[in-house]
């Protein structure tokens, strides 16, 4: 999935800012819309990133607002507004609204279309949504292979483990460790088997509890 964050991050949207200070800028972005319309909230999908000139809002500011509450209760992932067309500048009650709800607002230059800038969004968001589809592929394969030839659990582990760069572990019903990655091994690493052990036990008491 690709966040606000990694959008902004790469080189070709750095003319993209972020108006708003307490913008969450982790919040996933799927897709891509362009309207003026005042209620596309509900024909919009989640994780949208809305782009619009305000053209609707022009006079109208608490609109506005109200329409940063929808998107931000769909959840959508931010609001693009090209400013300079009907808006020159957010009135403060929008942007207070924005940082209430950490929303992000982001500013489009006047240097480029909508239409423009949403192709060249979704054009990276679809590339980035293959390059990892091929990259599970490639997982799956691997560890297919792996399993055809017998590899043992320790050695698929150990395998994932690899991949991800991260400590693994493989944990039967009974809280019994099956197979676990070198990490754990390591006098340096922090967190060992056993601290691991001992967490599970007690989330498997909490939902005894309830």
């Amino acid at each position: 999935m690709t966040t606000m964050s990694e959008l902004l991050l790469t080189p070709r949207f750095s003319n993209i800012e972020v108006i708003n200070a307490e913008a969450d800028l982790e919040n996933l972005v799927d897709t891509i819309e362009i309207s003026e319309t005042p209620d596309i909230v509900a024909y919009l999908p989640k994780n949208t990133f809305l782009l619009t000139t305000a053209m609707a809002f022009q006079d109208d500011p608490e609109a506005l607002c109200k329409l940063i509450e929808d998107l931000h209760r769909l959840p959508a992932a931010g609001l693009g507004i090209k400013l300079g067309r009907f808006i020159d500048t957010l009135d403060p009650m929008v942007i207070a609204t924005a940082n209430r709800l950490k929303f992000p607002i982001l500013k489009i230059p006047l240097t480029v279309t909508l239409g423009t800038i949403s192709h060249q969004l979704l054009s990276y968001i679809w590339d980035h949504q293959t390059e990892k589809f091929h990259y599970a592929i490639d997982i799956q394969q691997k560890f297919s292979k792996m399993m055809i030839k017998g590899a043992s659990l320790q050695s698929l582990i150990q395998n994932l483990g690899g991949i991800l760069k991260r400590p693994v572990v493989l944990i039967n019903p009974f809280l019994e460790v099956v197979a676990s990655t070198q990490h754990f091994k390591q006098p340096s690493y922090a967190t060992t088997l056993d601290d691991i052990h001992e967490k599970l036990k007690k989330k498997r008491r909490s939902f005894r509890v309830k």
